[in-house]
């Protein structure tokens, strides 16, 4: 695979399944819309619960749908290790990101990342980011959407 193409490997660029797509067939891994929309967006403060007992958030849509995120953790990238998993949950989307920064030397330096979703419980309350970025080589859950 050439540099470029890694950034499409789940339909972030094409917005199109590709062959390495985890998910099955008829579903694949959401990706953050041209808008900026996250695909995760949707889930508020005020419809989702904190679940220590099942280890996870519960949220309920307007219909009265519930769906479920399990505490998921992470593979950590540097050394492989399974890493907290007792308070929330990080999922990938197929979103491709890069970000830039200074060195101490002054040079700059890239990093290739893809974006995610993270929650963290926090008592019965749960904190949510849409802007979190990370690399490649860390190992996050999928969690598949309806194509």
């Amino acid at each position: 695979i050439e540099p470029d193409e890694s950034k499409d490997l789940w339909g972030g660029v094409s917005l199109t399944k590709s062959e390495y797509d985890p998910c099955p067939q008829g579903w694949k891994v959401p990706v953050v819309s041209a808008d900026n929309k996250h695909p995760f967006g949707f889930v508020t403060s005020a419809a989702a619960v904190v679940d220590d007992v099942q280890k996870g958030l519960r949220y309920t849509t307007s219909d009265n749908k519930t769906i479920w995120f399990p505490y998921t953790g992470e593979r950590t990238r540097s050394e492989g290790l399974i890493a907290r998993t007792a308070r929330g949950g990080n999922y990938w989307t197929g979103t491709f990101d890069s970000l830039f920064e200074k060195t101490a030397s002054g040079k700059k330096q890239v990093h290739e990342l893809y974006k995610y979703m993270q929650f963290k419980a926090n008592g019965t309350k749960y904190l949510t980011d849409y802007k979190r970025q990370q690399y490649v080589a860390t190992g996050l859950a999928v969690r598949c959407v309806k194509e």
